[in-house]
């Protein structure tokens, strides 16, 4: 992240990271209930399956991980990449594209006998105030033979709308799907309805990209750590509750409750270990204290738990905009002191 030069900007840029993650997981979710749905039979095709952040192994290169895997049947996928920031200087998105060009050959890690699949289409998903511009260069770069792919390639743009109900809005901005029911349906504009995404999905909040520190410090707090306290006395010398926690347990309530446990080969684990351990981390370096770790074992805390006021996003902003305004205080002090010269 840029540095800031005050609080409020830095926590206005916090929110904006934040509601961009939250809207890109509840987008891939909806994708991924759209790109499984059988119309005709009003319900998801049965052989149909998917994974967020699965590893695929190309022809050539290293594993690439793509933000979600759909294999609608036996002989039919997609391979997703979700962005919904891009960079304002528009030469960077080559990079993005490039990206994508590592998924465009044959990937292994598909749900077959043998894990490769006949006929894969590749879509770009990106918040609809972008998609225009994204299209319009990616069409530039096709007419000048500049880009292109082997498989189909889409973009396809998503946005939150706010009616009686919350809907995620996907439509196709560019390209072509191979199946025909998506290519039309993406085309006139489809609506998931939130309450299904997460009748069916439960209350899912990562996807395979690391979040911003004070999204997965408030999600520990509001949603875990409130509940855990329940189990352990107040200490009123301390004025809080102490809480005895294991790194590993930690992670795993998260992956249980709000991302994906890995179950199947290829898939990882979401949220990772080392995402929780640095926010765990953040929780000892605050002033005050929000967390003590174990002498003897690094992977051991004690969570103070307090209730706090106001919105804890912000809450948890403000620590970390502490916490990294020292370490460049610190860091500017000690060049100072290299500067000096040697008498």
């Amino acid at each position: 992240m840029p540095e800031h030069n005050s609080r409020e900007s830095y926590i206005e840029e916090i929110n904006k990271q934040a509601n961009n993650y939250i809207q890109t997981v509840s987008s891939l979710l909806a994708f991924t209930n759209h790109a499984r749905w059988d119309e005709e039979l009003k319900t998801f095709v049965p052989e149909s399956k998917f994974s967020i952040g699965r590893r695929m192994d190309p022809e050539e290169g290293d594993t690439v991980t793509p933000d979600l895997v759909v294999q609608r049947t036996e002989y039919y996928g997609l391979i997703v990449e979700a962005k919904k920031g891009f960079p304002q200087d528009m030469k960077l998105w080559i990079d993005i594209f490039k990206q994508l060009k590592r998924y465009d050959g044959k990937l292994k890690g598909w749900f077959t006998k043998d894990e490769f699949i006949d006929t894969s289409d590749l879509i770009l998903m990106t918040h609809y105030t972008r998609a225009p511009a994204i299209s319009t260069l990616i069409e530039e770069r096709y007419r000048e033979s500049e880009l292109s792919f082997r498989k189909n390639f889409s973009v396809v743009s998503f946005d939150v709308a706010e009616e009686i109900k919350t809907f995620i809005r996907l439509e196709k901005r560019f390209g072509k799907i191979s199946e025909k029911y998506l290519d039309d349906s993406f085309t006139n504009i489809t609506s998931i309805d939130m309450e299904k995404l997460i009748s069916e999905h439960g209350e899912i909040k990562f996807y395979d990209a690391e979040p911003t520190m004070p999204y997965l410090l408030q999600i520990l707090w509001d949603n875990v750590f409130s509940d855990m306290k329940e189990d352990y006395p107040y200490d009123r010398e301390r004025r809080c509750t102490p809480i005895p926690i294991d790194v590993k347990y930690l992670t795993e309530i998260l992956q249980k409750y709000y991302g994906f446990e890995s179950k199947r080969e290829h898939d990882p684990e979401i949220p990772k270990k080392s995402w929780v351990k640095k926010a765990l981390n953040i929780l000892v370096e605050a002033r005050p204290r929000h967390a003590e770790v174990d002498d003897k074992d690094p992977n051991k805390y004690i969570i103070l738990y307090k209730s706090k006021r106001g919105d804890n996003l912000e809450n948890f902003a403000k620590i970390c905009y502490d916490i990294e305004h020292k370490i460049r205080r610190r860091k500017k002090r000690d060049e100072k002191q290299l500067e000096l010269p040697i008498s």
